[in-house]
Formats: C-alpha cells, sequence, structure tokens
C-alpha cells in the first residue's frame, strides 16, 4: 500500500494526509509484535462493537453471533485466526501457526482461549473449510463451545458427502425429507440449485447433520462451479446454507471493507488471497481497530 501523505491515490482513499504503513513492513512488523498487546486491541475492539450491536447478524430465526476460524499467512507470520460478521466483521483473535500443517491445533487452542476470555456462548456458528470437517472440531464446537458448525467443502471423497450424493441422486425416487432451493444470484452473476436433507451423520460426532449440495452457473460464461455444505444448525433455510458457506471464503474481503467503512475510509476492492493483499488486509484491520477504539 506504499501509500504516504505526498502520494495523491493514498490521500483520495484514505481521506488523511498521515502517513500509511508500507505492505513490506508487514512480514517484519509482526515478528517482532507484543503477541499480547496485540491480541488486547483485537479484544477492545470486539468488546466496544458488541457494546454498539454490531456483532450479531439477522436470519431467519433470529439474530446470531457468527464466526469465521481460518490459517492466514501474513508473510513469514502464520497464525490461526477467529473472525465474528455481523453489520461490522470484527477480527477477534489470533493464535501462532508454530509451522505449516499445525493449523488445526492452533486453532483448538485460539477456540479454547475465546472462551476463557468471552465465556461460554460468545458464538452461536462457526464456518470453516474442509479442514475443519472432522470429529474433534466438531465435538469441541457443539459440546464445550456450545456453538453451531458450518464447513464448505468441495472434497468429494469423505464419506458423509458420499452417502448425500447418493440420496440426492435419486431425489426422484425418494423425494421425502430433500429441500430444494433455486434462484438467481445478481450480486454474484450466478442462478443457483441447492438440494439439502439432514439425518447425515460425521464419524466420531454424536449429532445429526444437514448437508447441502450446491450448484452454481455463471450467468455470463456459463461455468459450473458446486461445492458441499455440512452443518449442525437445523433451522437454516438452504439459501441462508449457501450464502453463509460463501461467506467463508469472502472473509477476507468482507472484513477489511467492513472496518475501513465503519472508520470513515475507503478501501480497493481488489482483495485477493495472494501473501501480499492478506497482510494488507490484516494491517487495515489492525490499524482501523486502534483508530475505533481511540474515536470512542
Amino acid at each position: 500500500m506504499r501509500l504516504n501523505d505526498k502520494n495523491p491515490i493514498g490521500q483520495r482513499w484514505f481521506k488523511r494526509k498521515d502517513p500509511a504503513v508500507s505492505d513490506s513492513t508487514m512480514a517484519r512488523s509482526l515478528q517482532v509484535m507484543d503477541l499480547k498487546i496485540l491480541r488486547q486491541i483485537l479484544l477492545t475492539s470486539y468488546r466496544q462493537g458488541v457494546a454498539c450491536g454490531q456483532s450479531k447478524y439477522q436470519l431467519r430465526d433470529g439474530k446470531r453471533r457468527i464466526g469465521i476460524i481460518d490459517g492466514s499467512g501474513f508473510g513469514r507470520f502464520l497464525a490461526s485466526c477467529f473472525e465474528i460478521v455481523g453489520p461490522t466483521s470484527l477480527m477477534v483473535g489470533l493464535e501462532p501457526i508454530k509451522k505449516r500443517g499445525k493449523e488445526l491445533p492452533a486453532s483448538y487452542a485460539l477456540l479454547h482461549r475465546m472462551k476463557h476470555e468471552l465465556n461460554a456462548n460468545f458464538v452461536d456458528l462457526i464456518l470453516g473449510d474442509g479442514l475443519y470437517l472432522n470429529a474433534p472440531f466438531f465435538n469441541l464446537c457443539l459440546g464445550e463451545l456450545k456453538a453451531d458448525v458450518l464447513i464448505k467443502t468441495d472434497d468429494t471423497t469423505r464419506q458423509i458427502i458420499i452417502d448425500a450424493m447418493e440420496l440426492f441422486r435419486s431425489k426422484e425416487q425418494f423425494p421425502d425429507g430433500i429441500l430444494t432451493a433455486e434462484a438467481t444470484d445478481a450480486v454474484r452473476m450466478c442462478h443457483y440449485q441447492v438440494t439439502m436433507a439432514d439425518g447425515f451423520f460425521l464419524e466420531g460426532v454424536n449429532a445429526d447433520l444437514t448437508v447441502a449440495w450446491v450448484i452454481e452457473t455463471h450467468l455470463r460464461t456459463g461455468e459450473l462451479c458446486e461445492f458441499w455444505v455440512i452443518t449442525s444448525a437445523k433451522t437454516l433455510l438452504p439459501q441462508e446454507v449457501r450464502e453463509l458457506a460463501h461467506w467463508r471464503w469472502d472473509v477476507e474481503n468482507i472484513g477489511p471493507k467492513m472496518l475501513l467503512s465503519l472508520a470513515g475510509r475507503s478501501l480497493p476492492k481488489a482483495f485477493s488471497k495472494t501473501a501480499h493483499q492478506t497482510n494488507d488486509a490484516f494491517l487495515a484491520r489492525v490499524r482501523n481497530f486502534y483508530d475505533f477504539i481511540h474515536k470512542s
């Protein structure tokens, strides 16, 4: 982002003349940043968001606190991050990942710490990717955290998806208990179909799970995209299941845009999943968390 007071583009984006931190600073800064202070900043900003009514999202059956857990690479600084998405997206905490391939232990440690710092029931629904489609994660969320789980994946080798696929492909012969929804998503420029049913099980998890099969067709190119959603939440409509699954992947865009909007800033929409742009997103969040707290 190498923007400073001599750069008119920087002034136009941020409406400010203070120097902005260069993206090349990210990897160096996070290596030496006091993790305890950073965590305190994130928690303070989150509690401020809760006090302002910014931590819950309206679903059909009521307001829910929805969290996303994911591992990210900030330069050479690997961390598992937990974010609450709602009217304003709020990063709540992070836990360093000791080395690549160790995201799950870091995420478990992060969720345990969040429970200790925020008390039980701090989140109603946790979103994750296919890495989290496992019994320890589901049991932690459903048991200790008393939170539902929603996982998005395209891994069709998992037994729970194989079982659902067999049922859905026979839905004309066995339609009972199968829900379908079909509509056009003008925002994502696609037509979608959701097929959903409950009564599925994940090995090692004592819970009845719902599986949804989502097929999307891009309106302009005709390109097909399909993915699967597994959730313990029983009150979600097929449309809500699909939308929440997209939130899992949109987190890098949702967080910065929401927070920067709150702080009276704007930011280009050109976020991608490359390391440097993830760095920028994280730095923008921390900077604006600080600004938000300072002005409150």
